[in-house]
C-alpha cells in the first residue's frame, strides 16, 4: 500500500520541530541470484544521502559506501546475504520481482548491523533503481523518519495516526 499524500508528510516533517530528518522509502518483496539458488529479499529503494541522516548504516559498512548507491543499477548488501548468495564487492547480482525479467546489479557496498535477519535478507538501491524495477515511479509506501529524542516515537507515532489513515509504526 502507498502513502496516498507524501507531500503533505514531508511538509509535517520539515515543521515539527521534534524531526531531524526523514527519507522516503520503497519497499518490495524480491528475489536475489548470484551464483547460488534465488533467494528471497526485502529491496529497501532509497535515497542515499537522506537515508544516512536518519540511520547510522554508513558506519556499518564493512565495505564500499552508501554513496556509491548514486551509480545506477547498484545495491549494498548485508554481509549476511552477500554470505549466502556467494557475492562480493564489484561482483554482478540479479533482482527479480514477480514475473519480471532480472536485473543485474553491481554490488557497491556490505554492511553488518549485527541484526541478523536484517543483514541476511535486505538490500538497498537507489530509489530511481527501485522504482524501475518494481514499476511504480514516484510511489513510496515508507518514510523513514529520526527524531531528536527516539524515546518520544511511541506519542509521536500515536499523534500522527490520530491525525492521518496511514498506517503509522514507532
Amino acid at each position: 500500500q502507498y502513502i496516498q499524500s507524501p507531500e503533505l508528510w514531508y511538509r509535517r516533517f520539515r515543521l515539527d520541530p521534534d524531526v531531524v530528518a526523514f527519507s522516503p522509502q520503497i519497499t518490495s518483496n524480491a528475489m536475489v541470484t548470484q551464483i547460488a539458488s534465488p533467494y528471497s529479499v526485502k529491496l529497501v529503494g532509497i535515497d542515499p544521502v537522506a537515508q544516512m541522516k536518519i540511520t547510522d548504516i554508513e558506519n556499518k559498512m564493512v565495505s564500499g559506501s552508501m554513496t556509491n548507491l548514486s551509480k545506477k543499477n547498484s545495491f549494498v548488501i548485508g554481509a549476511g546475504l552477500a554470505k549466502k548468495i556467494g557475492a562480493y564487492l564489484s561482483d554482478l547480482v540479479y533482482l527479480s520481482i514477480g514475473e519480471k525479467p532480472s536485473t543485474a546489479f553491481k554490488v557497491r557496498g556490505i554492511f553488518a548491523t549485527g541484526i541478523r535477519d536484517f543483514d541476511e535478507n535486505t538490500i538497498y538501491s537507489n530509489i530511481e533503481d527501485a522504482w524501475e524495477i518494481i514499476g511504480d515511479r514516484g510511489k513510496i509506501n515508507t518514510i523513514g523518519v529520526r527524531l531528536k529524542d527516539f524515546q518520544k516515537s511511541a506519542l509521536k507515532g500515536s499523534h500522527w495516526a490520530a491525525i492521518s489513515d496511514e498506517r503509522i509504526e514507532s
